[in-house]
């Protein structure tokens, strides 16, 4: 009688895993090649390992669930389930009336698709636009007040009005608050880097602090920021790695046949 220890049971579900991760990378770097070509391969490997756990963490485990909900972290930006911006976007993921998970997957890929078509424009132009409008953005000098969110909230709708739009304000107003809690907990306690970091997580996703496939893009200038104390200059090097992965995702759009409508 074949007798199978638990060491051996652990070892193929090891086995398992990683032949998974393998698959998914392939797929990753194959439906999304600008993304994934911005980071080194440990830093695809660490977004898809923090992706998977976070589908899990939702009850989403078979192989083509985890698949489709690491599409959208990338399509949407990391963290995209806890957006205020996509509270609505986000339902059928959640709609326990829907019993096959597959389908609450595809009805989120038509929501999504519909969502990025009207804001991202015909090839990516609004979404260019918007880069190059944060990016002078950046470029001037300002002191906000600690009470900011009027302020911002008419930047935002300056820098991306396409997405700002589509939002109500109170939709907006949550997604700022929430943002702008998230930087205090990075460590941004001054104003100027507040609205700085909500502006990005306007851009690329909320979760974008913390996300791999951004954070492997700026890898150069990351342990600056992460060992910076001073509020002043912790914010001057948040601007600083913005402009970097901007940059660098503006570059790769353009030594591409791929259109801007692929990124942010």
């Amino acid at each position: 009688m074949l007798i199978i220890r638990q060491e051996q049971i652990e070892v193929f579900k090891r086995d398992e895993s990683n032949r998974f991760k393998a698959r998914l990378r392939a797929h990753v770097c194959d439906i999304f090649p600008l993304q994934t070509a911005l980071v080194e391969t440990a830093a695809l490997d660490e977004f898809i390992d923090q992706t998977i756990r976070e589908s899990r963490r939702h009850g989403f485990e078979t192989e083509a669930t985890v698949q489709s909900f690491v599409d959208h972290a990338i399509l949407l930006g990391s963290d995209f389930c806890r957006n205020p911006l996509y509270s609505t976007l986000v339902e059928p993921l959640f709609d326990a009336e829907i019993e096959n998970l597959i389908q609450r997957h595809d009805l989120l890929y038509e929501r999504a698709w519909s969502y990025l078509d009207a804001t991202r424009g015909p090839d990516g132009a609004n979404v260019l636009r918007a880069v190059a409008r944060f990016k002078a953005w950046l470029a001037i000098p300002r002191k906000p007040r600690p009470a900011f969110l009027p302020e911002l909230l008419q930047d935002l709708s300056l820098i991306y009005p396409e997405k700002q739009a589509i939002h109500p304000p109170a939709e907006l107003t949550l997604f700022c608050d929430e943002a702008a809690k998230r930087a205090r907990s990075d460590g941004f306690s001054e104003p100027l880097g507040q609205m700085t970091y909500v502006i990005i997580a306007f851009l690329i996703g909320l979760g974008f602090f913390h996300d791999p496939l951004v954070l492997g893009a700026v890898r150069d200038g990351l342990a600056e920021l992460e060992k910076e104390e001073n509020a002043s200059r912790r914010t001057e090097r948040l601007t600083s790695l913005a402009e970097t992965y901007l940059n660098r995702v503006i570059a790769a759009v353009r030594s591409s046949t791929t259109t801007g409508s692929e990124l942010l």
